[in-house]
């Protein structure tokens, strides 16, 4: 009787077995949905399959609506069929896709002319032309989104007409494309005056040239050049086709009210080459670069080879106090006197900036200096030819002849300094070295550039 039941328990779970093995074809879609003039791409991916054979074919159940070939699905006309996925087995085994053809040919490419459109209704014409092109086959209506009180627009002629001056986007939506254009209306205000003088522009860069006239929103009829190399367009704006070095006339017309005669004026221009680099020093009143500059004292800086530049286009970093105007100094450059506002290691600024032509021009150059306090000079004592460490200093040496010596960051002072005797009324300047009479102190004040730098007293002593 066991043997039995354990028969019958093994032959229950081969069939169960088996069972799972049953094979099986699907596709990630179970319906699909597409235009007369469009294609679907069955994407070999989405097909899952389950047993032992994986070989299968794809076909429409009516050929007549729709056909596969090559795992495209051409559609024929509007209607229903279904899309078979089947394994290539004794057995039936497939999985249908709904797939349904809609009628109607759809836009699938999509282009426009332009992408501004500027009317002015004070013209000739309200109207502009921006045409938008389609695949020949497509019949779809889209939707044409525009502010209807500025402008009409008729997707089909692709004519633009103006109603009044604002500014509106045309948006044209198909179902699966989409495009858009800015059109902007104005209306043209005559000037009663325009003027414009002789200018600079810059040699290559593209720009507008500078000209007055009222009032402001007036526009002009033209400007134009004599010039081959230089293109003026018709609102005064300009551009190179070549480099060009040179002078050239440059005319305009303009109207100063609707069927008045034309009004005519011109300038000449000189087209000139940007300004690259420049170099600058800052020097003493000696010429020289001292390895140290000190706090408020005067220096000159000096724009070298500045032939070319204008001092007004000049500009200068805070960190430097500017004493007199920027002016050019025959056979040196532009010059001017500044003094350091404060110590320490300094990044000195200066800017070359000139806009011609609504074009700038801009040059920087940063040089470093060493810049040091009043407070940072040390005063020294020499008695004859030796130094003298402190102030105190025996009869013998002194009898040598006491000066004074200046130094800043272990460099010395050459530059005049004034020694001033205090012990005695009226103080008097020292201006020869001191050789005192007798021993005692002796207070002097020393200054610099004018600015008292410390008050020191000697002590004279017999050995």
């Amino acid at each position: 009787m066991k043997k039995i039941i354990f028969l019958l328990c093994l032959i229950f779970f081969s069939f169960g077995f088996v069972g799972c093995d049953k094979p099986k074809i699907s596709y990630a879609q179970s319906s699909v949905q597409i235009y007369e003039n469009q294609q679907y791409q069955i994407d070999k991916n989405n097909v899952k399959i389950s047993g032992k054979t994986s070989s299968y074919s794809v076909f429409s159940l009516n050929e007549e609506i729709a056909y596969v070939e090559g795992f495209i699905v051409y559609p024929k006309t509007s209607g229903v069929t279904k899309i078979r996925f089947k394994l290539n087995t004794k057995k039936d085994i497939y999985f249908d896709m709904n797939f349904e053809v809609k009628q109607g040919k759809i836009v699938k490419e999509l282009s426009i002319e332009k992408t501004q459109i500027e009317i002015n209704l004070s013209g000739q014409s309200n109207t502009e032309l921006n045409r938008i092109t389609i695949n020949a086959d497509a019949n779809e209506v889209p939707v044409v989104r525009f502010d209807s009180n500025i402008i009409d627009y008729n997707y089909k002629t692709g004519v633009v007409t103006a109603l009044k001056p604002g500014q509106t986007v045309v948006t044209i939506k198909y179902l699966f494309c989409e495009v858009s254009f800015n059109v902007a209306v104005t209306k043209k205000i005559y000037p009663t005056m325009l003027s414009a003088s002789d200018q600079e522009i810059f040699v290559g860069d593209p720009g507008k040239f500078e000209y007055n006239i009222f009032p402001l929103d007036a526009t002009v009829f033209r400007f134009w050049s004599e010039s081959k190399d230089l293109v003026v367009e018709r609102d005064g704006s300009f551009y190179f086709a070549n480099p060009t070095y040179t002078k050239t006339l440059v005319k305009y017309e303009y109207y100063e009210g609707f069927k008045t005669p034309l009004k005519s004026g011109s300038f000449y221009v000189t087209i000139i080459d940007k300004v690259q680099t420049f170099d600058y020093e800052i020097t003493d009143e000696n010429g020289v670069a001292p390895d140290n500059y000190l706090v408020g004292k005067n220096y000159l800086l000096t724009i070298k080879n500045a032939d070319n530049l204008d001092a007004k286009y000049f500009s200068f970093g805070s960190e430097i106090e500017l004493k007199s105007q920027l002016g050019y100094v025959e056979g040196a450059g532009l010059q001017v006197t500044v003094t350091f506002k404060n110590s320490g290691s300094k990044n000195v600024l200066v800017r070359y900036s000139k806009t011609l032509g609504k074009v700038e021009n801009t040059v920087e150059k940063v040089k470093n200096f060493d810049v040091s306090s009043f407070g940072e000079i040390q005063v020294g004592l020499v008695a004859g030819s030796y130094n003298i460490e402190g102030y105190r200093v025996g009869m013998m040496d002194a009898k040598l002849g006491l000066s004074f010596v200046l130094k800043l960051n272990g460099v010395l002072l050459n530059e005049n300094f004034q020694v001033f005797k205090t012990w005695i009324e009226p103080i008097e300047e020292m201006r020869e070295p001191f050789i005192p009479e007798s021993e005692g102190e002796y207070t002097f004040d020393i200054y610099y550039q004018n600015k008292l730098v410390e008050s020191v007293t000697i002590t004279v002593f017999n050995v």
